[in-house]
């Protein structure tokens, strides 16, 4: 490829053997990078000019080691850093750009931080084998890292007799899905036993279903994925993506700076509800995503329940309906709502939203009332514009070879991030 004098350079950062607790690109940068904090006061990492990092190499798109790969990941969040995690474990160069200074601060944040035990969607559904898998990994590395998490259990509460069917249903594909998931039906006096406040003719109580702290996961998953080599970058943009089969030519700027261009052998897209934006890079057949907020409104004084309440899902309802969380703090709330055609770009609470949190609250909890209910935070689930059941979109679909999509990661996204993670290498492996 051809670049005039004045235009921007191109570089591929030689992805070769790694050295003993760390990896290439921790070592090509200044020195204080190696004994650097996680992140710096501000929340940003250092400003890096990965030009003056690299080896010089435009028009050279050979990998020196066949089984290392140079990678871009596109999205700090929590599937993001799932992803540069695993792939710098697994052996590959990784550098994450996260446009926001500090990581996870939209759909990663923005969240019940609930444990999923994989109950709701179809058996043979990325989304049910994910949050399985997700699930068994999630806990798996709180306990080693100290990640804050509890197994308060869940409640899938039919409130009237017409209900009971709805709690068949989720039974019987609970079950269709294996034995990883265990649910109980209760009756109403043991619903009243564990949670006198809740209305309910009949329950499903879920053991495994849990709650843990998001923001401690994800710094350690950070911190995992610095400790392999990998390279975290917030206040990092792209700008622009071309295919130069193989690779990727990618045009990266920090925040309101100068742009360069860099070459990757492989993007993965996790940008969250900015990643169809990025596909469109370089993929042409890219599902529309529809914006859907939800508001979270704490409730003020004890909370009516020690455990999670879920209603059972309304027919055609987007998402599982209003529900009752709590925090590793004791602290109750309700939501998320559904608000369709939201401005994605204000994260504010809709206070106007809290007739309705309250109404839909009252079903299952007759006695709460509305001057217990105060804004909390919002946030917007990435969900895909589709006529048949939303699942998790990985993959290249029509995008070159090397280009990976991460869409429609709602939830159980979360729960699920390790797992995707994995599946994201294993297709990495097979290049």
């Amino acid at each position: 490829m051809n670049q005039s004098a004045a235009g921007p350079r191109v570089h591929m950062i030689p992805p070769s053997r790694r050295m003993q607790g760390s990896g290439l690109l921790a070592t090509m940068f200044l020195p204080s990078l190696l004994t650097r904090p996680a992140c710096s006061s501000d929340g940003l990492s250092p400003s890096l000019n990965l030009s003056k990092c690299t080896t010089a190499m435009a028009n050279s798109h050979t990998r020196i080691k066949d089984d290392c790969l140079n990678l871009l990941i596109v999205g700090g969040g929590v599937i993001g850093l799932a992803c540069a995690k695993e792939l710098a474990e697994s052996g590959h160069d990784v550098v994450l750009i996260e446009r926001h200074r500090m990581l996870g601060s939209e759909t990663s944040s923005r969240n019940s931080e609930v444990i999923h035990a994989g109950i709701y969607y179809p058996p043979e559904s990325l989304k049910t084998e994910l949050c399985i898998e997700g699930r068994a990994r999630m806990l798996a590395f709180s306990r080693a890292r100290g990640v804050r998490f509890s197994l308060c259990g869940k409640l899938i509460v039919a409130c009237t007799e017409a209900e009971i069917s709805a709690l068949d249903q989720i039974e019987e594909r609970a079950a269709q899905a294996g034995p990883e998931i265990a649910l109980q039906r209760w009756s109403q006096t043991k619903v009243r036993s564990k949670a006198p406040a809740v209305r309910a003719v009949q329950a499903l109580w879920s053991a495994g279903t849990g709650i843990v702290d998001g923001h401690q996961f994800m710094h350690q998953l950070r911190v995992a994925a610095e400790q392999a080599g990998a390279l975290i970058l917030p206040a990092h943009s792209m700008m622009s993506a071309h295919s130069t089969d193989p690779g990727f030519e990618i045009e990266l700027t920090l925040q309101q700076g100068p742009s360069e261009q860099h070459y990757f052998d492989a993007v993965v897209n996790a940008a969250g509800h900015g990643a169809v934006q990025v596909a469109r890079h370089v993929c042409d057949a890219v599902p529309e995503q529809i914006a859907v907020k939800g508001n979270y409104f704490a409730i003020s004084g004890p909370a009516p329940a020690d455990t999670l309440i879920y209603p059972v899902p309304r027919p055609n309802l987007v998402g599982l309906g209003t529900h009752l969380t709590i925090d590793l703090a004791g602290r109750a709330r309700l939501g998320p709502d559904v608000e369709l055609d939201a401005d994605s770009n204000q994260m504010a609470v809709s206070a106007d939203r809290l007739d309705a949190v309250w109404s839909a609250a009252r079903h299952f909890l007759p006695s709460l009332r509305r001057d217990q209910l105060m804004a909390d935070y919002a946030g917007f689930r990435p969900k895909l514009a589709v006529d048949r059941f939303a699942d998790f979109h990985i993959g290249g679909d029509d995008a070159p070879t090397g280009w990976i999509n991460l869409l429609g990661i709602e939830s159980p996204g979360l729960t699920a991030s390790l797992a995707i993670a994995r599946r994201v290498r294993a297709q990495l492996d097979q290049l």
